[in-house]
């Protein structure tokens, strides 16, 4: 009775764990989001061992183009009966110095792709602010094209 109270409890911490929220873990303070460059076999190699160590050894394929437009990957779990949405594993690629660093959000696990080159992620712009003494002006001109 008891190994059979133990494996449900188990079986149950285990579904309660692919269900679970990710944590908010971002780069560290001496680090910055960061994206590959020059990609090679070797640092792609290198990158899909990275994420499936991180998922205790599931099998992974990832683009050739992975984290070279954007500091982060979302690796999605295929659907369980038990579970309704499972959230994804979200990674970054953060540069730490010279190093090239992937971080598993979700366990806060850190590993160096020593194969990658990697840099800074470059900040998206902002849209401009619309000219507002021109925006004015035009309204002005439609109102008195109206009356």
């Amino acid at each position: 009775m008891k190994g059979t109270v133990r494996a449900t409890l188990l079986a149950a911490g285990l579904l309660l764990s692919a269900c679970r929220t990710p944590s908010s873990s971002g780069p560290a303070p001496d680090e910055v989001a960061a994206i590959l460059v020059r990609p090679t076999p070797a640092s792609h190699a290198a990158l899909e061992g990275a994420v499936s160590a991180s998922l205790n050894g599931a099998r992974v394929s990832l683009s050739d183009y992975a984290l070279t437009g954007s500091s982060l990957l979302l690796i999605e779990h295929l659907r369980s009966p038990d579970c309704e949405a499972p959230l994804p594993e979200e990674f970054q690629l953060v540069a730490a110095g010279a190093s090239c660093v992937l971080v598993h959000a979700n366990s806060g696990r850190r590993v160096e792709l020593a194969a990658a080159e990697c840099a800074p992620e470059a900040a998206p712009h902002p849209a401009p602010a619309p000219d507002l003494p021109e925006l004015t002006a035009q309204t002005s001109r439609a109102a008195a094209i109206a009356r």
